[in-house]
């Protein structure tokens, strides 16, 4: 799948297709971002659930 760079503001951004997102089953709000090797590696971030009492 190829996905296009776009300005957003000042900024470059990436939007992320519903169907990609559905392959990792959960409704991610937030992902880690690192470069490895020259490549951008983006890592779900799993919320904690608050447990009660």
């Amino acid at each position: 799948m190829i996905i296009s760079v776009r300005q957003w503001g000042n900024s470059k951004a990436i939007r992320l297709p519903k169907s990609l997102l559905a392959e990792l089953g959960e409704n991610y709000e937030s992902f880690n971002v690192e470069v490895e090797n020259k490549k951008l590696v983006l890592t779900p971030e799993i919320k904690k659930r608050k447990s009660v009492g």
